[in-house]
């Protein structure tokens, strides 16, 4: 059976509708091939299970509602080739809130893996001199979108802005439909 599932940690993402749920990895002697993550509103009872990721995954960003002040309690299972699963009464549960307030702290992980990092993406929407926005094609780490027009860097702040989705972009000057348009990003 494997062992309990260490270093379980939840952090509330940006306007409290994501929880990102990050894990160390299980021993590979023990082959652990899928982690469960189970969540509850109750510290020590009524935990389901929401979702499981194939190993070598160590995260998972839980999608909440829009809710504030709502506490969530995660714990993390690890279950090997023959079915075997760790023992759910005993791994601690970790809590992390949604924000009673409308303060928005930006996404912060420990660790980025090389899949994360999108290079080169044409984001969507229409160039048409007009429109100014544009969407990727997955969520963003917040303040880690590179956009380029032409092959030119444009300046966050002030060639463009993300939006608080994660996932909008809005251009200062809309292109020119000729104009090539590629964002890079660290992915979520």
């Amino acid at each position: 059976m494997p062992s309990i599932v260490r270093d379980v940690h939840v952090e509330n993402l940006l306007s409290g509708r994501r929880m990102l749920v990050e894990w160390s990895l299980n021993p590979s002697v023990e082959v652990v091939t899928v982690y469960e993550i189970w969540r509850s509103t109750m510290e020590y009872q009524g935990f389901e299970k929401i979702a499981q990721v194939s190993a070598p995954t160590y995260q998972y960003i839980d999608k909440v509602p829009y809710t504030f002040g709502i506490v969530y309690f995660y714990k993390v299972i690890g279950r090997d080739n023959s079915g075997l699963v760790s023992d759910l009464n005993a791994s601690n549960a970790v809590q992390d809130s949604t924000f009673d307030n409308f303060e928005e702290r930006p996404f912060r992980a420990t660790m980025v893996t090389y899949d994360s990092f999108v290079k080169g993406e044409v984001p969507t929407g229409t160039k048409n001199s007009i429109n100014t926005s544009f969407a990727t094609a997955a969520l963003f780490r917040f303040a880690t979108v590179e956009v380029f027009v032409n092959g030119l860097a444009l300046v966050r702040g002030v060639g463009f802005t993300e939006n608080a989705n994660q996932q909008a972009i809005t251009l200062t000057v809309a292109p020119a439909p000729s104009a090539t348009l590629l964002v890079n990003y660290i992915a979520v």
